[in-house]
């Protein structure tokens, strides 16, 4: 499993556009890859919505509710595939403050999982 802590990524911002943060990760054929969001442990912040996605090729999965969020996806291709964390665009309700981000894989994923 690889675990991003909140010193390593910026928190997600309250305002009047979402802020967006980008990760990578490199998967093969058939490798299961579970992503977890998860309010920061050391970081203050405000609970809410935030939204959670992994891409890639034939793949679209996303977890818009309250946080804390996860995304599970079966990968259809050897690649490169993004995780996408960000607010909603409607600003009430959103999360801000500290997060973790977190990838755990059936196969070697989690070793290439690292922000953009």
């Amino acid at each position: 499993m690889a675990i991003l802590s909140p010193d390593a990524i910026p928190p997600l911002e309250g305002g009047s556009l979402p802020d967006l943060d980008l990760f990578q990760l490199k998967g093969v054929k058939g490798e299961r890859v579970t992503v977890r969001l998860t309010p920061g442990p050391a970081g203050s912040y405000t609970n809410g919505n935030a939204v959670l996605t992994i891409l890639g090729p034939d793949v679209l999965q996303i977890d818009a509710t309250a946080i804390p969020n996860v995304v599970v996806a079966s990968l259809p291709a050897t690649g490169r595939y993004f995780v996408t964390v960000s607010q909603p665009l409607r600003t009430s309700g959103r999360f801000s403050g500290a997060y973790t981000v977190s990838l755990e894989s059936t196969l070697g994923a989690f070793a290439t999982f690292v922000a953009r």
